[in-house]
């Protein structure tokens, strides 16, 4: 049986919707936050606990049409890019105590990430992007994002939930890797940007564990040895907002 607070997260239509309905299950949940004046919702009051970013924004064509299939969600834009991550987040912040992001504007050149550590320091041991299509990807040293001996333990907790590295596109990793290590996970969404999306229920709850396992297991904090500028796609490069 799907979880009604997943349809429910899927149904909302808007990244403003995705913000009230957040909004609403943190309180519910009595779990802390802050919010930003362009919107970015997160809290960073754990000092020893990792970061734990998606973005609340889709790509919208139409409002949302879902229908269950097995153990799939399968409808029109349903923004599974990033809702599936935006759920494992909230997943994991009712069971154990970790710092977050919920970003806005991500798929207009990232700019909630941007305009969040420019005004707040990451005071964090590293940072897990929850917003890779797919299954089993780890976006690490090959994208960048963290170091060689932070993968290396991604890769050891990740092989029996079928993760390994692999190289992958632009996410909000991009600026947070340029301060502490960090790497994209897959969360089980496909065809993402496209007026079709599919979301693997099992894949996504596999994600969800192989994060909860990493967040009780890594103790160590992960420099970013690496000191890359951020890479924006072609099609993004001297847009205004950057």
């Amino acid at each position: 049986m799907v979880d009604k607070l997943l349809l429910r997260l899927f149904k909302q239509n808007s990244e403003t919707a995705v913000r009230r309905f957040l909004l609403n299950q943190l309180d519910i949940e009595d779990i802390p936050f802050e919010r930003d004046k362009i919107g970015n919702l997160f809290y960073l009051g754990y000092k020893k606990k990792p970061l734990l970013c998606a973005h609340m924004d889709f790509i919208k064509f139409q409002n949302p049409e879902i229908r269950v299939y097995k153990h799939y969600l399968v409808g029109k834009s349903m923004g599974g890019d990033d809702k599936a991550g935006i759920y494992i987040i909230l997943k994991i912040l009712k069971e154990l105590k970790t710092n977050y992001i919920f970003t806005v504007g991500e798929e207009t050149g990232a700019r909630g990430i941007r305009f969040f550590l420019s005004n707040n320091k990451l005071d964090v041991p590293y940072a897990l992007v929850l917003d890779r299509r797919g299954a089993g990807d780890i976006l690490c040293t090959k994208n960048h994002y963290g170091s060689k001996e932070f993968e290396k333990i991604l890769v050891l907790i990740g092989r029996k939930y079928g993760f390994s590295p692999n190289r992958g596109t632009f996410s909000d990793a991009n600026a947070i890797s340029k301060h502490i290590s960090c790497a994209n996970l897959s969360v089980g969404y496909y065809y993402p940007h496209t007026p079709c999306d599919i979301v693997n229920i099992k894949e996504m709850m596999n994600s969800y564990r192989f994060v909860k396992e990493c967040i009780t297991t890594i103790k160590g904090k992960f420099e970013n040895d690496i000191h890359t500028e951020v890479e924006y796609p072609r099609w993004m490069r001297g847009m205004d907002f950057l």
